[in-house]
């Protein structure tokens, strides 16, 4: 179902103990403060960032492999 902006952002907020493992690679990977996770980025936003920050390591993980 379609949600609005908003109501994806209170997801995110109120789903916070669900979401820690995702919550903590963001905020430990340097992509989101805790606070942006809680009221400016969407649970989509937040996916998106963690796939970001999973390529973001694999290729540094490849070019340590290659050095």
């Amino acid at each position: 179902h379609l949600l609005s902006r908003r109501q994806r952002q209170m997801c995110i907020r109120d789903s916070t103990t669900q979401l820690s493992p995702l919550i903590s690679r963001l905020i430990n990977g340097g992509m989101a403060s805790l606070v942006e996770l809680q009221t400016q980025l969407t649970l989509e936003d937040a996916y998106a960032l963690d796939e970001a920050l999973l390529i973001k390591n694999y290729n540094s993980w490849v070019a340590q492999k290659s050095a």
